[in-house]
């Protein structure tokens, strides 16, 4: 699915300045975290608010999530048609919808 630019990369579409802005909650105790445990903590974040929120996928966290812990937009940064076309390029049609 990544082959459509469907998936977002996950953590490594953020340099460090971006994910820790994204995830400032974490740095403000923790000021001098290091990436690697910055993600770690970010990704059990994410699937706890997933768990919570009985959410399939962390993609849609996204605008659900509390204010100021938002990463992401999740599936709102894709219009419909584009949604639509990933689709149809998941499911291997030849022609378009």
């Amino acid at each position: 699915m990544s082959r459509c630019g469907l998936y977002c990369r996950g953590f490594a579409a953020w340099d460090d300045a971006e994910l820790r802005q994204r995830f400032d909650w974490f740095c403000l105790s923790r000021p001098n975290i290091e990436r690697d445990e910055l993600e770690a903590l970010a990704d059990r974040w994410q699937h706890a608010e997933q768990a919570s929120r009985k959410l399939a996928v962390p993609c849609d966290i996204g605008p659900s999530a509390p204010s100021g812990r938002r990463p992401c937009s999740g599936w709102s940064r894709f219009t419909d048609d584009e949604l639509k076309e990933f689709i149809h390029q998941l499911e291997g049609a030849e022609d378009k919808p």
